[in-house]
């Protein structure tokens, strides 16, 4: 039922239920879900690097219909090199550039059995809803798919609908690779750095401080996230810092010194709201749109 109907262990422990009478045994969803995670762990890819390239070469037309998808692609197959990057999208989503300000984007590693990241890049409204230009697949996650994915997003952008895109603000984690594959095709003016990324490495930098430390601190940063004017940002920072170091705590001043490295650099400070106004703070508009495409999609199955 799985493989050939695509059921999931909530619906075949169901039809189970219901056909006991004909002689069927029931089984516990836990034990069909590991059923199924032994099958998977014996089923191979069946598509070929060969096969793929051959899909994105019959899907490379750009079509009348708005949300047909076609394929803008790269591949590069040799003895000693096999890269692909193969950018998905429609004309509908195209559209959106036209009205971009800002470019927020991100991987996930969660889609595919073979592992390969898969990014995405958009841009969002006045109320933070995340609207995506479309998804890049690549066997890597580096500077150059990053800018891949932007470049191919400004070809089709002024091929489709003679729009220069061209945004300075950049919305994503921290990672190197993104912003100088956005540096590479666009001028950068402001590196938004998410504040739900940040909060995630504080949490995990503050093992070893004490709970009620640990919380006053927490609270300390949201304080200056959201309440202090960018003029002020660098001042409160160090003030905080202090106030903090006095305490002669090992751990917090270990944390306070991987904190200034980490997040205080050029293009790692902006997670505090005043930082650039009028622009989203976190990508949980983005993360949104992950988590639909792996509920809705893919019902959280790896493709």
């Amino acid at each position: 039922m799985y493989q050939k109907e695509g059921k999931k262990p909530k619906e075949i422990s169901r039809w189970l239920r219901l056909h006991l009478s004909e002689g069927f045994v029931e089984i516990s969803q836990t034990q069909i879900t590991n059923l199924i995670q032994r099958v998977k762990k014996h089923d191979e890819p069946t598509m070929t690097v060969e096969m793929l390239k051959n899909w994105c070469d019959s899907h490379n037309a750009i079509p009348d219909d708005l949300d047909e998808v076609f394929a803008v692609s790269e591949f590069k197959i040799t003895p000693d090199e096999l890269t692909f990057k193969i950018f998905l999208t429609t004309k509908r989503l195209i559209s959106f550039t036209t009205k971009c300000k800002h470019i927020a984007t991100d991987a996930t590693y969660k889609l595919l059995w073979l592992n390969f990241p898969v990014l995405l890049c958009g841009t969002n409204d006045s109320d933070n809803t995340f609207h995506p230009f479309g998804v890049l697949l690549s066997r890597y996650e580096t500077e150059s798919e990053f800018a891949y994915m932007f470049r191919t997003c400004k070809n089709l952008s002024f091929e489709l609908y003679g729009h220069d895109l061209d945004p300075s603000v950049l919305l994503a984690d921290a990672a190197g690779a993104i912003t100088n594959g956005f540096k590479s095709v666009f001028r950068l003016e402001k590196r938004i750095v998410c504040w739900a990324h940040v909060e995630r490495k504080i949490d995990e930098n503050l093992k070893g401080v004490d709970k009620d430390s640990k919380v006053q601190i927490k609270t300390d940063f949201k304080s200056i996230q959201g309440g202090v004017q960018q003029r002020l940002f660098s001042t409160a920072f160090d003030l905080l810092e202090q106030k903090w170091c006095l305490r002669n705590d090992e751990n917090i001043k270990k944390f306070f010194d991987y904190f200034k490295t980490q997040w205080m650099s050029e293009y790692t400070l902006g997670w505090y709201e005043t930082y650039a106004h009028g622009y989203p703070s976190t990508n949980n508009g983005l993360e949104s749109t992950n988590n639909t495409i792996k509920d809705e999609g893919t019902n959280r199955d790896r493709l």
